[in-house]
């Protein structure tokens, strides 16, 4: 029977879950519906509980739903608006478009941008979104969160997941919590995941007021299961078969998906068989398509081997087990958990060409297969939401069961090589080996992972393939060693064989004459006891040869060892002589050649460590001599060629000369200019001085050719002939140059040039600049108080303007807001969004204009004020609230303050250069005042140190201390 003849009505919906329009198809959980009604109309917040497959999702979606459109929750009225949507990867963009599938806003992307502001602005975001939205006064807001399990796998990403669960549900709370609108939830969940509520506040005492755990249906119900929808088609069930398909079912409270495949299948196959006007499904049927034990596993290789069977050249079933990989995946408690991901993404993480993609995934949610969502009415796009149907088919699906085990090996291969990969970079741990290299390498030749797939886990994708590369470089010369000594072994052994046959020959050849002299001896009786005598005499003196010998190779051994006692002193003496002399290099030669010559001594390892911290110190002023009044540090900090982490550290001395001391491969610098050096910049390719006449001097680091940007840019029409220091700022590798309406960005590479030029012109002036973390946008303020952002490198037109309220004392970037933050000397902290308003925040900073100093913490999430009175405060910059407004006790004053780098102190110094620290989250004192007085205020804050246990102190790395006026 061809398939245009097939009937129109297919009344099982296989995996996929009932739907609100199929209630004439929905039979068997008619009082568990009503029960529903009462619960959620007495608590307005339901937790729909029920194992995987028991059918939680249908019962809301095609019982509860159509029977709320009906009007039958009489008290809440009859007049509703229903949102359905699942968590996913983002749920707050997820219950934002729900909304708008609601009808309860016009669709469009402004729409969602500025639903999910209002939404995440506040606890109430969800009530103000709702508010407003189109909805009617006398309209109830039914919202569903479908596969309510997901959030806790959303938590446990570690990227905004451990922020932004906590919120979504605190919004689903605080929903049904108030009165102003009537807002009703129902979730539903897994019960494998009770137990995950606990770690969020008031989840788990919600869900223990409104909780409805789903209940097995009885024999009774179940036959109207599955007899009900055939007769709605005009079919019929034999009664052998319903008996069978009950027995089967069983005990079992997760085999409802599973059934209903089974009857899906079985229905197609008997409306083949006899057509749609006698379609009575018997066991004939049900046992062709595998029963219920097979049915689902077959159906799916069955599409498997449909797919493969249109493209003999290409092996499609590999695409398609990365694509079903992308789709699931295994918990760390071995629970299989859906993972709904775009199209889009799904087509980086596969590799897999669009046209197969989504020929594959058409294949799977064609009409009477329905294994993939969403259904096949739907269009795919890129932003559409691939899922499976149901977690049974990780279940039944013997393929696919295997594919979520090798997915799971493979996340575990890939975390533990990206984890290894980061202690390597760092230096805490060597390249890999055998077993684990050859582990590595066949998973990457097996799974072929790309960047799209790792994003999906920790590490860096990157340097874990750098690291694999390295391991196994390192891996073939190893063994490229080992067979080269394996060789020179088998030449030695050969040339020993040789020897040895050489000498068995010429034994031989003594034998031969021996015998000869022994006949002679025979026939002469008196010479035979002449020779037997001269024979025990030589062989006495063989014996002496031998002892004497032995003493010579005894006196050459001591001489070679008293030999290498010498060349090790000399060795070291030399080298010694080479560091004194400023030779790292010579000295390095010396010792690798003595290490060669004897690697056995393990104590040169231990006096190259003495000879390099005994003499390998560098001053400015010689090895000798004195540093004289340091008026300024300051730090370079990045990788060699390498990759290795490096740092210099430079001076400004009271005569104002710069000095750069020397590390590793690079080299150290002596300064000196005309004019007195007022600042220095350490660059990649230049170091850069900023001298008291406003010249900025451009070193470079190879060629030590000087020049001032002023002689560069002198034919750049306004570029300033002298530059004051609140006129420049330096951002990487970048230098920002400002003279009233104009604004350079130059680039301090070896080649220096301008990047992007900036003139204001509305009669302003610039008064400060800030870039992004990744120097794509600046932000300028004018001296009309009024914010511009730029796009480096486009246009010179500003793609927004702010208007301020008072002079700017602060500006910055937050990175992991994306927002330019700046503080107003009237008391308001703006926070500014790149491109949309709707994101901008305005907090109430106090008395801002008594600030000295401002402070960000390393999340971005905390600004720390310091007065010129010593106090410290400290701002939530999500909604504007004081973490604490003085620090404790308040005897305590600053005169300098910086986070640590966990942002758990806030560490700083006294008016007498003292260290002193508090705490960042309620500011009370965290150490009593140092003993020790600092010569300036340069100081380092780190997080505690490796193996530090108990209160996590901050590490302080300082220079020049002073206690009892002693340096």
């Amino acid at each position: 029977m061809s398939s245009d003849d097939q009937p129109q009505l297919v009344p099982y919906p296989g995996l996929r879950p009932f739907t609100s329009e199929e209630d004439y198809l929905f039979f068997g959980r008619e009082e568990q519906v009503r029960e529903l009604i009462d619960s959620l109309q007495q608590h307005r917040f339901v937790a729909v509980v029920g194992s995987s497959g028991s059918g939680k999702s249908s019962l809301v979606r095609c019982g509860l739903l159509s029977e709320i459109q009906g009007g039958m929750m009489v008290d809440a009225g009859s007049e509703w608006e229903i949102a359905v949507m699942q968590p996913g990867g983002d749920p707050l963009a997820n219950l934002a478009q729900s909304l708008i599938d609601s009808e309860l806003y016009d669709d469009g992307d402004e729409s969602l941008h500025q639903i999910m502001a209002t939404i995440n602005r506040s606890v109430n975001g969800l009530v103000n979104a709702v508010k407003q939205s189109d909805i009617e006064n006398s309209t109830n807001l039914l919202l569903v969160v479908d596969q309510f399990e997901e959030i806790f796998r959303f938590h446990e990403t570690g990227k905004d997941g451990d922020e932004k669960a906590p919120d979504f549900i605190q919004w689903l709370l605080h929903a049904v919590q108030q009165d102003e609108v009537p807002i009703y939830v129902v979730l539903t969940m897994r019960s494998d995941f009770l137990g995950d509520c606990s770690r969020f506040t008031g989840l788990a005492e919600m869900i223990n007021d409104g909780e409805y755990l789903v209940p097995k249906l009885n024999r009774d119900q179940l036959l109207q299961a599955i007899e009900g929808p055939a007769k709605v088609a005009g079919g019929n069930v034999n009664r052998r078969l319903t008996q069978r398909l009950l027995n089967d079912v069983g005990d079992q409270a997760d085999q409802l998906p599973v059934l209903q495949h089974a009857l899906m299948r079985t229905w197609d196959h008997t409306t083949e068989r006899h057509g749609a006007s006698s379609a009575e499904m018997d066991l004939e049927d049900f046992d062709a398509i595998g029963g219920m034990e097979n049915a689902l596993s077959t159906h799916a290789d069955e599409v498997l081997a449909e797919i493969q069977s249109h493209h003999e050249d290409l092996d499609t079933d590999a695409f398609a087990c990365r694509v079903f990989k992308a789709l699931t995946e295994k918990g760390d408690d071995n629970r299989g958990i859906r993972r709904p991901t775009s199209l889009q993404d799904l087509e980086a993480i596969s590799a897999a060409p669009r046209d197969l993609l989504e020929e594959i995934i058409n294949a799977f949610r064609a009409p009477g297969r329905t294994l993939l969502m969403p259904p096949a009415r739907t269009e795919l796009a890129d932003e559409t939401i691939i899922d499976i149907s149901h977690e049974s088919l990780m279940r039944v699906w013997q393929q696919l069961a295997r594919w979520v085990d090798d997915e799971s090996q493979s996340a575990r291969i890939y975390e533990r090589l990206a984890d290894t990969a980061a202690l390597w970079k760092l230096d805490k741990a060597g390249l890999y080996r055998d077993p684990d290299l050859q582990i590595a390498i066949g998973w990457m030749e097996n799974e072929r992972p790309n960047a799209a797939w790792a994003s999906r886990h920790t590490g860096d994708f990157g340097l874990a393939l750098d690291f694999l590369e390295q391991s196994d470089a390192s891996q073939h010369a190893a063994e490229r060693e080992a067979e080269e000594a394996r060789e020179r072994e088998l030449k030695q052994a050969q040339e020993l064989a040789e020897s040895q046959e050489l000498r068995a020959k010429e034994q031989a050849k003594s034998i031969k004459r021996f015998r000869l002299l022994s006949g002679v001896i025979g026939i002469v009786a008196l010479i035979a006891i002449g020779t037997s005598i001269m024979a025990y005499f030589a062989m006495q003196t063989a014996e002496e040869n031998e002892n004497r010998a032995t003493e010579l190779l005894t006196q050459n051994n001591e001489q070679q060892r008293l030999l290498n006692v010498r060349f090790r002193a000399d060795s070291l003496l030399k080298a010694e002589a080479f560091f004194l002399n400023d030779d790292l290099y010579g000295a390095v030669d010396v010792l690798m050649e003595l290490h060669e010559r004897n690697p056995e001594d393990k104590s040169i390892i231990l006096q190259v460590a003495h000879v390099i911290s005994h003499f390998n110190i560098w001053s400015p002023t010689g090895r000798n001599g004195q540093l004289v009044n340091p008026v300024e540090f300051f730090e370079f900090r990045g990788t060699n060629e390498n990759r290795n982490p490096i740092r210099q550290t430079g001076i400004i001395n009271a005569a104002g000369k710069v000095s750069i001391p020397p590390q590793g491969n690079l080299r150290g610098f002596n300064l000196e200019f005309q004019t007195t050096a007022i600042h220095a910049e350490v660059m990649t390719d230049v170091i850069i001085v900023h001298t008291e006449d406003g010249l900025i001097h451009l070193c470079n680091r190879l060629n030590d050719e000087q020049v001032t940007l002023q002689e560069l840019f002198s034919d750049v029409e306004s570029f300033p002939e002298s530059i004051e220091q609140t006129a420049i700022k330096y951002h990487n590798d970048k230098i920002i140059v400002f003279d009233g309406s104009n604004c350079w960005i130059i680039d301090a590479q070896s080649d220096a040039k301008i990047q992007h030029h900036i003139q204001l012109t509305d009669e302003s002036s610039v008064i400060d600049v800030q870039l992004t973390a990744n120097e794509s946008h600046a932000c300028i303020v004018d001296s009309l108080n009024k914010y511009r952002i730029f796009e480096i490198g486009e246009a010179t037109d500003a793609v927004r303007e702010l208007a301020g309220n008072s002079n700017v004392i602060f500006l910055d970037w937050l990175p992991l807001q994306r927002k330019f933050i700046a503080v107003e000397d009237g008391g308001l902290i703006q926070l500014i969004d790149l491109n949309d308003p709707l994101l901008d925040l305005v907090l109430d900073g106090g008395e801002t204009n008594q600030a000295k100093e401002f402070v960000i913490s390393p999340d971005s999430t905390r600004l720390a004020m310091l007065t010129h009175a010593g106090t410290v405060s400290c701002i939530n910059l999500g909604n504007g609230d004081y973490f604490f407004e003085e620090q404790t006790p308040p005897s305590i004053r600053f005169s300098k303050i910086k986070f640590d780098s966990n942002g758990v102190a806030i560490v700083g110094l006294d008016f007498e250069r003292h260290l002193i620290a508090i705490d960042a989250e309620n500011g009370k004192s965290l150490v009593q005042p140092s003993r020790f007085s600092l010569e300036s205020e340069r100081f380092e804050v780190a997080g505690p140190g490796k193996n530090q246990t108990g209160p996590l102190f901050p590490r302080v790395m300082i220079r020049g201390l002073v206690r009892d006026n002693e340096s």
